[in-house]
Parts: C-alpha cells; structure tokens; sequence
C-alpha cells in the first residue's frame, strides 16, 4: 500500500476524490480501518477547522499512521488504538501471511475474521462500539465515515446504530464478497441493512463517479457510498 501511494500518488484515488469533495472546513470525518493514514492524512487537510479520529487496531499500523500525522504537522487528527464491533472485548487480528514473489505483502488485509488465506493472528487487539467511544470522546456529529475493515464493516455499523440515526453520516465502504462470508454473512444482507436504515446505495467507479446499485447487482468486490435519505 506504501509503495502504491509512493509511485501513484495514492491507492484509493476514486474514494478520495469523492469525500473531498463531500466535506466542509469543519467537518468530522471517520477513518476506520486507517492503516498507515491515506485517507487520514489526506481529509486533516481538507478540514482544517473540523476533526478526523482514526481507528486502526495493528500496532505496526497505527505507528507508521502516527509517524505520518507527526511529519505533516495535523492537530485535527486523533488516532484510536481499537477495532469497531457490535460488542466490547478482546479479539485476535488475522493476516495474509503469503509474501508476493518480490518479498513484499500487500499491508490491508488485517480482518478479525479468519479465513483460508488469512489466518495468521498477528495479534489481540481491543473491540469497542463506535456509539460509546464517540460518546467517550464527546464527538457530537459525524459528517462522513469510511469503513474499510475486510468484512467487519457490519458488526462495525451495528455498534454505531445511535450515530447513524442521530447523526445521518454518509458512509463509503468497501464490500467483498469473500470477507463478507468469512464474518458469517452475504454482501446482499449488509445492503439490505443498510437501505432498510434509510440510506441510498451507489457505487464508486472510475474517476470518483458512482451509478446505482442493488443487491442484485452487487459485484464480488466494490467500493460504494451510502446516502442518508
């Protein structure tokens, strides 16, 4: 992913493009799933007046995610040190362990939910509920969340359900088909859930546009964003 954003410019281009221009000054934006901070980094610049609080549980992670909020300089940025569930406790982070043929791995495929190719537990990390820990840091509003947590973006969303009503964010998430059933369900069900809590789904295609989409037509992979309707 570092290399990526190193020769490209960035690895999530397309999503990026979107919030930017989603956002305001003051807005409050949520990076859950930071890893090492392209999106964190990127949106402290665009809210200057506003707040971005990353979550990202893997300590290697998290240190070069803190590293890159230090070199920049952004006061706007708070890191938090959990993974997001529907319930508080301790859980094991799995991993791809397979290096590519140059040596190198590709650094987002952490998941609390194990699976054939991912089923090395790096190590045990604390879950909480987003509604509690928004409600610990006294967040009163939400503009925009980004959830990017290989399969554990419903759990994450079913711990945030007085965020979500209360404070109507926009979400943009990642759904595969293969997380989805590692966690235990099919991506149909989170975009049923999804629009059963009054959000309007669409998916994210090339140069930051999106087309509508439904259960029907969901894909093995994609990026969507979700509208509060």
């Amino acid at each position: 992913m570092g290399g990526q954003i190193f020769f490209r410019g960035s690895y999530s281009g397309d999503q990026l493009t979107i919030i930017e221009k989603l956002l305001d000054a003051d807005s409050v934006f949520l990076d859950i799933g930071a890893n090492q901070g392209e999106f964190s980094i990127a949106i402290a610049k665009t809210v200057p007046k506003g707040r971005v609080i990353a979550f990202e549980p893997v300590s290697e992670y998290r240190q070069r995610l803190l590293e890159n909020v230090k070199l920049n300089n952004y006061r706007n940025v708070q890191v938090v040190p959990v993974a997001l569930g529907e319930q508080e406790g301790n859980l094991p982070i799995y991993d791809e362990p397979k290096l590519f043929f140059d040596g190198t791995r590709n650094e987002g495929l952490p998941t609390l939910f194990a699976s054939e190719s991912r089923h090395h537990a790096r190590e045990v990390v604390p879950v909480r509920r987003l509604d509690d820990v928004l409600r610990d840091l006294e967040v009163p509003r939400v503009n925009l969340i980004k959830l990017d947590i290989e399969g554990a973006e419903w759990i994450a969303l079913r711990g945030a359900v007085n965020t979500l009503a209360t404070c109507r964010p926009i979400l943009i998430l990642e759904i595969g088909r293969d997380t989805c059933r590692a966690a235990g369900y099919e991506p149909e069900a989170l975009v049923n859930w999804l629009e059963g809590a009054g959000y309007r789904i669409e998916k994210i295609v090339t140069g930051g546009k999106t087309q509508p989409i439904r259960d029907a037509s969901l894909e093995d992979f994609q990026n969507v964003i979700a509208y509060p309707t």
